[in-house]
């Protein structure tokens, strides 16, 4: 089976636990899968050859295509998060690509807008990361700001899209 994780850190060299995470699922999946790993955030690396077992590559977004995807984010009541994320060029990849998968991981919820679960017989969405509980605790520290209004919005929206 053909396999794409998608992550929203690139996970080269491995610095965190969420890029250990997200290598040792990819190093599992490709002991009986060919796997493919996606990330957003990365500044367009690609890893193939002897290295890996399976194919790794990600996707750049400049700062104004991250702005104007947080913009359209709060415009559509939708998790800032997702549009911090919104990757045009990705989105152009996976129409060109997705039919060369079977399954998707998707790791953490804010990239769950990015893939369609029904162009794929099996669908994993790995590790919700509780934004909406995090950004609530971080209001409770923060003054009247900006940021706190930012959190504010983004812990109310995420939960209704995390409840989903």
């Amino acid at each position: 089976m053909n396999i794409l994780i998608l992550t929203s850190r690139f996970s080269y060299p491995i610095h965190s636990g969420d890029t250990l995470r997200v290598h040792n699922i990819a190093m599992e999946l490709s002991r009986s899968h060919n796997v493919t790993l996606v990330s957003i955030d990365g500044d367009g690396v690609e890893l193939n050859g002897d290295d890996l077992p399976y194919e790794c590559f990600s996707f750049n977004m400049a700062k104004t295509e991250r702005l104007k995807g947080v913009a359209s984010s709060i415009i559509r009541l939708q998790p800032i998060q997702y549009g911090y994320f919104d990757s045009l060029e990705f989105r152009n990849w996976y129409k060109l690509n997705k039919a060369r998968f079977q399954g998707v991981v998707v790791h953490l919820s804010r990239l769950s807008n990015l893939v369609n679960p029904q162009d794929f017989s099996i669908s994993v969405l790995e590790y919700t990361d509780c934004l909406a509980m995090m950004y609530s605790r971080a209001i409770k520290r923060l003054g009247f700001s900006i940021k706190q209004l930012l959190y504010r919005y983004e812990s109310l929206v995420i939960l209704k899209s995390d409840i989903k």
